[in-house]
C-alpha cells in the first residue's frame, strides 16, 4: 500500500435515477469533494435506458443505429464511446486535487528521483491517473476472478507478463498512443493481433464495443466481453473517474452480454419477464462492488469510510447543474449538425 493517509472518505450509494441527474451529481460530487477535502465513492443505477455520448462524439451519429434514437440521451463530460446504461452498476469516485498531487509526487520520487518537487507534479496534472485506473480495475479482476469468470485486462491479451498493482511505482502504459478520451488512437500490432477474429472495433460507436488497454473483458481471447470501462476527468480542484460494471444485456444493446449472462449456463434475455429477475441482482452487484471499490482506493489511501446521504446542498447544486446543463439540447447535441449550423 502506498503510504498517504486519506482521512475521512464518503461513500454514497444511489437508487434509479435519469441520466441527466446522475451525469449532474457526479459533477456536484467532485465539486463537493473539492470543497471538503474529502474522497467521495459513489455507485448508481438508471431509472430507464439511457444512451450517453462522449463528450467529443456527434449527437447526429446515433441516429445511424437502430433503437438508439427511441432511448433517453444524455452527454457525458468524459471522453470515449457512448454506452448504453441499462442493466449495469455505475460508479464514481472523485479524488481532491491536493490527494492527487500528493500520490503523484510519492509516486514519482520512487520511480524516478528527478521529480523532486510538488510543483513537478503540478505541471503533470494533465495527464491521466493511471494508478486510479490500474487500482480500481486490478481489483475488479480479482474479485471476478474469484467468482469464477474468466476476466482480466485486455492489455493482458498483448503482454502476458504480469504487472504489479498500481500500489507502487507508476506502471508504463501498455500501449503508448492513446487520446485525451482515454481511447487509442490507433491500434498497434499487438493490439491488432489481440482484436483479430473477434468483432471489437477501436472506431464503433459504442463504448462496450471499444476496447482499452485497463478494460476488464471476460472469455477467451477472440470471443471476450467487455464487462467494465472507466474514464476520467480533471477539474480544477478534483479528478472524476467513472464506469460502467455490464450486468445483462438491454433491448437497447442485446449484443452486449453481462455478468449475470456469462456466468450462467442459461439465456437470460433481456425482455420484461426477465426485468425482476435482473433488477433483484443489482442491489447485490452493487454492495459487494461497492466494497471491491472501496478496497481499490485503500490501495493507494487509508481512508476512513463513512456512508452518508448527501447533504441538501449537494442536492440543490445537483438539481443546479442538472437544470442549467445535462438536461438542456444545447448539452445534447452541442456536436451535432443542428448546433453547427447556429
Amino acid at each position: 500500500m502506498v503510504d498517504l493517509v486519506g482521512g475521512k472518505a464518503l461513500v454514497w450509494i444511489d437508487g434509479p435515477a435519469s441520466g441527466a441527474w446522475n451525469m449532474a451529481m457526479d459533477q456536484a460530487m467532485a465539486l463537493y469533494a473539492a470543497e471538503q477535502g474529502c474522497i467521495i465513492l459513489r455507485v448508481y443505477q438508471w431509472a430507464s435506458p439511457t444512451l450517453s455520448l462522449g463528450y467529443f462524439q456527434s449527437h447526429d451519429d446515433l441516429l445511424t443505429i437502430p433503437g438508439l434514437e427511441e432511448i433517453d440521451c444524455v452527454r457525458r463530460e468524459t471522453g470515449g464511446g457512448a454506452i448504453v446504461h441499462d442493466h449495469e452498476i455505475t460508479y464514481s469516485v472523485a479524488v481532491p486535487r491536493l490527494f492527487e498531487s500528493s500520490m503523484q509526487l510519492k509516486l514519482r520520487k520512487e520511480a524516478d528521483h528527478t521529480y523532486s518537487s510538488l510543483n513537478n507534479v503540478k505541471k503533470s496534472r494533465l495527464g491521466h491517473s493511471e494508478t486510479l485506473y490500474n487500482a480500481v480495475h486490478d481489483k475488479t479482476v480479482h474479485w471476478l476472478t474469484g467468482l469464477g469468470f474468466d476476466a482480466k485486462t485486455f492489455s493482458s491479451l498483448i503482454n502476458p507478463e504480469p504487472r504489479a498493482l498500481a500500489t507502487g511505482a507508476i506502471a508504463a502504459p501498455i500501449i503508448p498512443t492513446i487520446d485525451n478520451n482515454r481511447h487509442f488512437e490507433g491500434f498497434e500490432t499487438g493490439l491488432q493481433q489481440a482484436a483479430k477474429g473477434s468483432s471489437m472495433n477501436p472506431t464503433s460507436f459504442l463504448c462496450f464495443d471499444r476496447r482499452s488497454s485497463v478494460d476488464i473483458i471476460v472469455g477467451s481471447d477472440n470471443q471476450n466481453q467487455k464487462v467494465l470501462g472507466s474514464a476520467q476527468r480533471r477539474t480544477s480542484g478534483a479528478l472524476l473517474q467513472h464506469g460502467s460494471l455490464l450486468l445483462s444485456p438491454s433491448v437497447a444493446a442485446p449484443h452486449l452480454s453481462g455478468l449475470d449472462v456469462l456466468g450462467s449456463t442459461e439465456s437470460t434475455c433481456c425482455d420484461a419477464k426477465n426485468l425482476s429477475k435482473i433488477n433483484a441482482k443489482k442491489w447485490s452487484w452493487a454492495i459487494d462492488f461497492c466494497r471491491v471499490l472501496q478496497d481499490s482506493v485503500d490501495e493507494i489511501w487509508d481512508c476512513d469510510w463513512m456512508f452518508e446521504e448527501q447533504t441538501e446542498s449537494v442536492n440543490q447544486l445537483a438539481r443546479s447543474i442538472c437544470d442549467e446543463k445535462f438536461r438542456t439540447e444545447e448539452w445534447t447535441l452541442r456536436r451535432s449538425a443542428s448546433q453547427k449550423s447556429v
